[in-house]
């Protein structure tokens, strides 16, 4: 019985493979693969007609590249006339001879991208006529724009320039309002900015080195946000500047030779920023309520009649902060000669201030100083852990030790709780009519007494 049912399962196995039909095919497969054209219609611009002023003109959106260097024997590159249209330099070059520009976009040709290749000798690299706030929501992407007597880039409106370099120009790289501008380098650039970010812009991961400026290496407009950047080995006024509302983050700022190393405009902030052996007369100046949060200020050096690790304005704060090491070249020093702190009406909590040649912090009116610790200031021989020249001040719970001078009060009508000073060559040098108890026993001094032990 079982060998029966073997043979029938071998036997009807056997009928289903001999029942199929032909595996050869009946006709060859046809193509079905589209051609790049097809994916992706290009026009090459050296097919592109141009004028007496322009090599080549696009009058029509879509998508267009380059096969060949471009070197310019008229006034101007290629003239973009239309919107939403791509240009892929594809890894070549449009070679100016000093004329206009290298790539001229119209105010009405808002949407171009520009990206992956180089610009070079026009008087603006690559230009967005932004006349009636046009020419918007442009990209540039992986773009090298050099030796431009102008602008190397000069983008419109809500534009994105991502990973690009300007180098070599007057000055390096524009962006209009609302823009982002992430992961450029502007550097050996010798004129007027190396990036510059109009109202509400973001500029973010950029390097800007080896500038020459007459005004910012950096510049953001009002409601800015600049972050994570780092500047350093440029000249100018300032190497990183904003306007009023805006912010400054995570930057470092390394060898600079400037008036101001961070200046910001009203209601602004600055967290995290490193501010860092710089030849300037501030390292960080503020405008009016601006907040400073855990910035790192040091091995600074000044050369005028006073310098500032950190210059706050009234209704500022300066929280968690560390500033020190400030220098000066003057030979005769004097408290103003590398202060570390100077501010007015300003809050100074839990701040680490010591080695500067002049006074560590310097309080004018109506500060808040509490929780700081403020050693080694007047090093050269005058300086105050903490030096009080107005009235209206508290100072509270500070720990000042190896001064010149501890803590040291100018003027009456001023209120000083809970200090501790220690190895200082004077311990308080406090002026007759200030609020102060002074103790030398914690087992016998009141709960708001100062300390020297």
């Amino acid at each position: 019985m079982k060998k029966s049912i073997v043979s029938l399962v071998v036997i009807l196995v056997a009928g289903i493979v001999f029942g199929q039909g032909s595996l050869t095919p009946s006709n060859a497969p046809s193509a079905t693969m589209k051609t790049l054209q097809q994916v992706e219609p290009r026009i090459d611009i050296a097919t592109l007609a141009g004028d007496g002023l322009y090599m080549h003109i696009i009058t029509s959106p879509g998508s267009y590249y380059l096969s060949e260097n471009i070197n310019v024997t008229k006034t101007s590159g290629i003239r973009v006339n239309t919107t939403n249209t791509t240009i892929d330099l594809n890894g070549f070059a449009i070679l100016g001879n000093g004329g206009a520009y290298g790539i001229y976009v119209t105010p009405s040709a808002s949407g171009l991208t520009v990206r992956n290749g180089a610009v070079k000798g026009s008087t603006t690299g690559i230009y967005y006529d932004t006349t009636g706030k046009q020419a918007a929501g442009g990209l540039l992407e992986k773009v090298a724009v050099s030796e431009c007597s102008t602008w190397g880039i000069y983008a419109g409106f809500s534009s994105r320039v991502i990973d690009c370099r300007s180098f070599n120009n007057a000055s390096g790289l524009y962006a209009n309002k609302g823009s982002i501008v992430s992961g450029c380098t502007a550097y050996n650039n010798d004129g007027g900015y190396g990036i510059y970010a109009g109202t509400g812009s973001k500029v973010s991961y950029c390097t800007a080195y080896s500038n020459s400026v007459s005004t910012s290496v950096i510049y953001g407009g009002l409601g800015s946000d600049i972050s994570d950047c780092v500047v350093y080995d440029n000249q100018g006024l300032y190497a990183i500047s904003v306007a009023y509302g805006t912010t400054v983050s995570d930057c470092v700022v390394y060898d600079n030779q400037a008036t101001i190393a961070i200046a910001v405009g009203n209601g602004s902030k600055i967290s995290e920023c490193t501010v860092y052996q710089n030849k300037v007369q501030r390292g960080i100046e503020t405008q009016y309520n601006v907040a400073i949060d855990k910035c790192t200020v040091t091995y600074n050096e000044g050369g005028d009649s006073d310098s500032y690790g950190i210059y706050a304005r009234p209704g500022s704060s300066i929280i968690e902060c560390v500033v020190g090491n400030q220098v000066h070249t003057n030979t005769a020093p004097t408290s103003l000669h590398g202060v570390g702190i100077y501010a007015s009406a300003t809050t100074i909590k839990d701040c680490t201030v010591e080695y500067n040649r002049g006074d560590g912090i310097i309080a004018v009116t109506e500060c808040n100083i509490s929780g700081n610790n403020c050693r080694s200031n007047g090093r050269d021989g005058d300086g105050a852990g903490i030096h009080v020249t107005g009235s209206g001040n508290r100072i509270d719970s500070n720990h000042i030790t190896s001064n010149d001078r501890g803590l040291d009060v100018d003027v009456t009508d001023n209120l000083l709780l809970r200090n501790s000073a220690h190895g200082n060559t004077i311990e308080y040098d406090v002026v007759l009519g200030t609020v102060a108890g002074l103790s030398t026993n914690p087992i016998t001094a009141g709960p708001w007494d100062n300390f020297e032990f």
